[in-house]
């Protein structure tokens, strides 16, 4: 049994998916093409890497090859990082996912 939406998240969702409706959305990334192309090996949007990572698990259905992977280079970029001490584990993926690769 799934749990409803609440309408925020619909409108949200509607942003992200389509651009389209009431909430805003980076205009440096304009809703067009399907969500790897969107994301663009970390180049474009990053966040539709959580978006589509979120979206798979809410359908129940598998997270694409191509999410896994980039998450999955986030995640050990991020624990081979040498940041300074007391950084948080968050601190740290927030950063890296924020770093583009060379």
């Amino acid at each position: 049994m799934s749990r409803a939406r609440k309408p925020t998240h619909a409108m949200i969702d509607c942003a992200v998916k389509s651009g389209e409706g009431p909430w805003e959305t980076d205009s440096r990334y304009p809703a067009k093409g399907d969500y790897e192309k969107r994301f663009d090996g970390g180049k474009g949007d990053r966040q539709i890497l959580l978006w589509t990572i979120m979206y798979s698990a809410r359908n129940k259905e598998l997270v694409p090859e191509w999410a896994a992977k980039s998450l999955e280079d986030i995640m050990y970029r991020m624990r081979k990082a040498s940041l300074k001490p007391g950084t948080t584990p968050s601190e740290r993926f927030l950063h890296f996912a924020n770093v583009r690769k060379n």
